[in-house]
Protein backbone atom coordinates (compact mmCIF):
# COMPACT_ATOMS: atom_id res chain seq x y z
CA UNK A 1 0.00 0.00 0.00
CA UNK A 2 2.79 2.53 0.77
CA UNK A 3 4.33 1.83 -2.54
CA UNK A 4 1.16 3.04 -3.81
CA UNK A 5 1.77 6.72 -2.81
CA UNK A 6 4.58 7.73 -5.09
CA UNK A 7 3.15 11.04 -6.85
CA UNK A 8 3.95 11.67 -10.67
CA UNK A 9 6.52 14.38 -11.13
CA UNK A 10 4.24 16.33 -13.36
CA UNK A 11 1.95 17.02 -10.22
CA UNK A 12 4.70 17.46 -8.44
CA UNK A 13 6.10 20.30 -10.66
CA UNK A 14 2.56 21.44 -11.14
CA UNK A 15 2.31 22.04 -7.23
CA UNK A 16 5.80 23.50 -6.40
CA UNK A 17 4.81 26.17 -9.55
CA UNK A 18 1.54 26.78 -8.47
CA UNK A 19 2.85 27.32 -4.74
CA UNK A 20 6.12 28.76 -5.69
CA UNK A 21 7.34 26.19 -3.07
CA UNK A 22 10.94 26.76 -4.93
CA UNK A 23 13.05 28.25 -1.81
CA UNK A 24 10.90 26.60 0.80
CA UNK A 25 12.61 24.08 2.73
CA UNK A 26 10.82 20.46 2.88
CA UNK A 27 10.12 20.86 6.59
CA UNK A 28 8.13 24.12 5.75
CA UNK A 29 6.43 22.26 3.19
CA UNK A 30 5.11 19.70 5.60
CA UNK A 31 4.29 22.44 7.92
CA UNK A 32 2.44 24.76 6.16
CA UNK A 33 0.75 22.79 3.22
CA UNK A 34 1.11 19.14 3.86
CA UNK A 35 -0.14 18.97 7.37
CA UNK A 36 -2.54 21.96 7.15
CA UNK A 37 -4.23 19.90 4.00
CA UNK A 38 -4.91 16.29 5.98
CA UNK A 39 -5.64 17.54 9.32
CA UNK A 40 -9.45 18.30 8.31
CA UNK A 41 -9.34 15.02 6.27
CA UNK A 42 -8.70 12.49 8.94
CA UNK A 43 -5.21 13.02 9.53
CA UNK A 44 -4.30 11.08 6.33
CA UNK A 45 -1.68 10.60 4.00
CA UNK A 46 -1.24 13.85 1.59
CA UNK A 47 -1.17 11.23 -1.16
CA UNK A 48 -4.54 10.42 -0.02
CA UNK A 49 -6.26 13.70 -0.27
CA UNK A 50 -8.99 13.43 -2.87
CA UNK A 51 -7.66 16.09 -5.22
CA UNK A 52 -3.82 14.60 -4.83
CA UNK A 53 -4.92 10.83 -5.40
CA UNK A 54 -5.72 10.91 -9.33
CA UNK A 55 -1.80 11.90 -9.32
CA UNK A 56 -0.97 9.21 -7.39
CA UNK A 57 0.43 5.36 -8.26
CA UNK A 58 3.15 2.70 -7.42
CA UNK A 59 6.45 4.39 -7.19
CA UNK A 60 9.51 3.67 -9.60
CA UNK A 61 12.15 5.87 -7.92
CA UNK A 62 12.40 6.59 -4.26
CA UNK A 63 14.01 9.78 -3.03
CA UNK A 64 15.87 10.20 -0.62
CA UNK A 65 16.37 13.73 0.50
CA UNK A 66 17.23 15.99 3.59
CA UNK A 67 14.03 17.80 5.60
CA UNK A 68 16.43 20.92 5.88
CA UNK A 69 17.09 21.26 2.15
CA UNK A 70 14.94 23.14 -0.46
CA UNK A 71 12.00 21.97 -1.42
CA UNK A 72 13.08 22.89 -5.24
CA UNK A 73 16.50 20.72 -4.87
CA UNK A 74 14.51 17.78 -4.09
CA UNK A 75 12.20 18.32 -6.89
CA UNK A 76 14.90 19.05 -9.27
CA UNK A 77 16.33 16.03 -8.39
CA UNK A 78 12.90 13.42 -8.56
CA UNK A 79 12.86 15.29 -12.08
CA UNK A 80 16.18 15.19 -14.05
CA UNK A 81 16.59 13.18 -17.09
CA UNK A 82 13.02 11.61 -16.60
CA UNK A 83 9.54 11.83 -18.35
CA UNK A 84 6.37 13.31 -16.58
CA UNK A 85 5.45 9.69 -16.36
CA UNK A 86 7.88 8.90 -13.84
CA UNK A 87 6.39 7.84 -9.97
CA UNK A 88 8.35 9.38 -6.89
CA UNK A 89 8.32 8.00 -3.18
CA UNK A 90 8.73 10.96 -1.23
CA UNK A 91 8.16 10.22 2.29
CA UNK A 92 6.32 13.53 3.02
CA UNK A 93 3.55 12.58 0.72
CA UNK A 94 3.66 9.13 1.16
CA UNK A 95 3.87 8.92 5.24
CA UNK A 96 1.15 10.40 7.63
CA UNK A 97 2.75 13.19 9.40
CA UNK A 98 0.78 12.90 12.52
CA UNK A 99 1.75 10.31 15.71
CA UNK A 100 1.09 6.73 15.48
CA UNK A 101 2.72 6.78 11.76
CA UNK A 102 5.13 3.91 12.82
CA UNK A 103 4.12 1.16 10.26
CA UNK A 104 4.19 4.29 7.97
CA UNK A 105 7.94 4.39 8.63
CA UNK A 106 8.97 0.81 7.02
CA UNK A 107 10.25 1.79 3.84
CA UNK A 108 11.87 -1.30 2.53
CA UNK A 109 8.86 -2.71 0.92
CA UNK A 110 8.44 0.60 -1.09
CA UNK A 111 12.42 -0.22 -1.95
CA UNK A 112 12.00 -3.72 -2.89
CA UNK A 113 9.37 -2.33 -6.02
CA UNK A 114 10.90 0.56 -6.71
CA UNK A 115 13.74 0.55 -10.16
CA UNK A 116 16.17 2.92 -8.15
CA UNK A 117 16.68 5.47 -5.57
CA UNK A 118 18.00 8.91 -6.05
CA UNK A 119 19.66 10.89 -3.13
CA UNK A 120 19.12 14.38 -3.33
CA UNK A 121 22.05 16.55 -2.15
CA UNK A 122 22.47 20.25 -3.13
CA UNK A 123 26.38 21.25 -3.35
CA UNK A 124 27.01 23.53 -0.26
CA UNK A 125 29.30 26.38 0.41
CA UNK A 126 32.07 27.29 3.17
CA UNK A 127 35.02 25.68 4.79
CA UNK A 128 34.18 22.19 3.98
CA UNK A 129 34.21 22.90 0.09
CA UNK A 130 36.26 25.87 0.24
CA UNK A 131 39.71 25.51 -2.10
CA UNK A 132 42.79 25.36 0.19
CA UNK A 133 40.82 23.74 3.64
CA UNK A 134 41.60 21.03 4.10
CA UNK A 135 40.17 18.54 6.85
CA UNK A 136 42.61 16.21 6.63
CA UNK A 137 44.57 17.38 10.27
CA UNK A 138 42.50 16.31 13.15
CA UNK A 139 42.58 19.82 14.73
CA UNK A 140 41.11 21.63 11.81
CA UNK A 141 38.59 18.28 11.08
CA UNK A 142 37.57 18.68 15.09
CA UNK A 143 37.17 22.93 14.92
CA UNK A 144 34.93 21.91 11.73
CA UNK A 145 32.69 19.58 13.75
CA UNK A 146 32.45 21.64 16.40
CA UNK A 147 31.14 25.07 14.59
CA UNK A 148 28.25 26.66 14.37
CA UNK A 149 28.67 26.20 9.98
CA UNK A 150 29.04 22.62 10.45
CA UNK A 151 25.33 22.64 12.26
CA UNK A 152 23.95 24.31 9.31
CA UNK A 153 25.70 22.08 6.97
CA UNK A 154 24.45 18.30 8.16
CA UNK A 155 21.14 19.76 7.74
CA UNK A 156 21.26 19.56 4.38
CA UNK A 157 24.10 16.47 3.86
CA UNK A 158 21.67 13.32 3.52
CA UNK A 159 25.52 11.89 4.74
CA UNK A 160 24.95 13.47 8.46
CA UNK A 161 21.40 12.47 8.30
CA UNK A 162 20.55 9.33 10.01
CA UNK A 163 17.42 8.77 8.07
CA UNK A 164 19.13 9.06 4.62
CA UNK A 165 22.39 6.57 5.46
CA UNK A 166 20.05 3.71 6.73
CA UNK A 167 17.81 4.64 3.01
CA UNK A 168 21.00 4.57 1.14
CA UNK A 169 22.19 1.51 3.41
CA UNK A 170 18.90 -0.12 2.30
CA UNK A 171 19.18 0.78 -1.37
CA UNK A 172 22.39 -0.68 -1.80
CA UNK A 173 21.64 -3.86 -0.11
CA UNK A 174 18.71 -4.66 -2.26
CA UNK A 175 21.33 -4.39 -4.69
CA UNK A 176 19.35 -1.75 -6.65
CA UNK A 177 20.95 1.71 -8.31
CA UNK A 178 21.50 4.46 -6.06
CA UNK A 179 21.46 7.64 -7.82
CA UNK A 180 22.95 11.38 -6.58
CA UNK A 181 21.30 14.26 -7.75
CA UNK A 182 23.53 16.92 -6.37
CA UNK A 183 22.41 20.19 -7.92
CA UNK A 184 20.79 23.60 -6.86
CA UNK A 185 17.96 25.27 -8.76
CA UNK A 186 17.52 28.19 -8.96
CA UNK A 187 14.32 30.01 -8.51
CA UNK A 188 11.94 30.39 -11.71
CA UNK A 189 12.00 34.73 -12.68
CA UNK A 190 8.75 35.67 -11.33
CA UNK A 191 9.27 38.97 -13.21
CA UNK A 192 7.76 39.11 -16.47
CA UNK A 193 5.43 37.17 -18.50
CA UNK A 194 5.68 33.76 -16.41
CA UNK A 195 8.42 31.46 -16.40
CA UNK A 196 12.05 32.34 -17.52
CA UNK A 197 10.62 36.40 -17.35
CA UNK A 198 10.54 38.69 -20.30
CA UNK A 199 7.23 39.83 -21.24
Amino acid sequence: KLRRCGVRIDFLLALTFALDLWDWYTWEVVQHLVKPATEGEGRCRFAELPGVRLFTGAATVFMSHCWGGRWGDLVAAACAGADTRRVVWIDVFAVRQWPGNGADLDFRGVLEGCAAAIVAAAPIKGSLTAEGVGMKRPSIKEAFLKSDEYQEVAKVLPFCRLWCVVEMAAVLNLGKPLVFACGKVEAPDRGGGGVGGGG
